[in-house]
């Protein structure tokens, strides 16, 4: 009682069974996994630990590089990451090919509203990834 009156999220008395024991943890990390999900504009959902883009409920489909770029920005949410360091991630020196990847990524998530992208440009600078 003392232990869950300090903050810890479960205990197991002894003896146990081994096998709950890992059901507990299996329970608690996945607990963690869906609290890592990061809110973006306009309603969209991005789960960097699986590269998973979601808006209400429907998964968006994304190219590998796409993935990268978005787990990169989200990574650095509110910061902004330069167009070299995306293109080092991308492992191109054609800044330009990384604007086009942003341009086909944002399209995807624009959708209907083509008024607000969560991706925005910092002249001269790069870009940034902005949360709700």
């Amino acid at each position: 009682i003392l232990g869950l009156e300090n903050g810890a999220n479960d205990y197991l008395a002894k003896p146990f069974e081994p096998k709950e024991l890992l059901l507990r943890l299996h329970n608690i990390l996945k607990m963690n996994k869906k609290k890592q999900n990061i809110p973006l504009l306009g309603g969209f959902v991005f789960a960097p630990q699986n590269g998973i883009l979601k808006k209400g409920g429907e998964t968006i489909a994304l190219t590998s590089a796409e993935v990268q770029l978005l787990m990169c920005l989200a990574k650095n949410i509110s910061t902004v990451v330069s167009r070299e360091e995306l293109g080092n991630l991308l492992q191109t020196d054609n800044l330009r090919s990384v604007d086009v990847q942003v341009m086909r990524l944002r399209k995807k998530m624009l959708g209907e509203n083509q008024n607000q992208s969560c991706i925005q440009t910092v002249r001269g600078k790069g870009y940034v990834l902005v949360g709700e």
